[in-house]
């Protein structure tokens, strides 16, 4: 959970508070293969700036979902993936979520839900801190994205 706070009495230039949170789990079906699953929610509580504002580039989540066409003071998302390690080095994900950005909190299930979908492949870089080359592809409601990173979406 990470509180966000700004104001001029700190020195600030503006005032803002936000509030995240996420809560991920992860659970081993077989030898080597993971589920993992993540919620989040982020609240701003003043006018949404940049540093605080909600948004979909905030969350894996939305693959393929444009981050600056969806910003708003509230968000929720929630993911699941299953990650299958094929061979020593190698690994394969699957992935899915959805989410939504809105105005209030009461309004997140009532506006434009965001689901995507995708597929993932995995190179273990370093064995000794266990990091991943990740390659995705992802399907979201507003097209399609591939994503080249170092480690996890969560």
């Amino acid at each position: 959970m990470q509180l966000m706070y700004a104001t001029p009495k700190l020195g600030g230039d503006v005032s803002y508070r936000s509030l995240r949170s996420q809560y991920a789990q992860y659970w081993s079906v077989a030898p080597d293969v993971v589920f993992a699953g993540q919620v989040s929610f982020v609240r701003s509580m003043a006018t949404c700036l940049l540093p605080s504002c909600a948004s979909m580039a905030q969350a894996m989540t939305c693959a393929a979902t444009p981050a600056a066409q969806y910003r708003d003071r509230s968000m929720y998302t929630v993911q699941g993936e299953t990650r299958w390690q094929f061979a020593e080095r190698w690994g394969a994900v699957l992935f899915a979520g959805i989410g939504s950005v809105a105005n209030r909190v009461s309004d997140l299930l009532s506006v434009t839900q965001l689901p995507s979908a995708g597929v993932g492949l995995r190179w273990l870089a370093s064995k000794q801190y266990k990091v991943n080359l990740s390659l995705d592809v992802a399907v979201g409601r507003d097209g399609s994205a591939v994503y080249l990173y170092i480690g996890e979406a969560f």
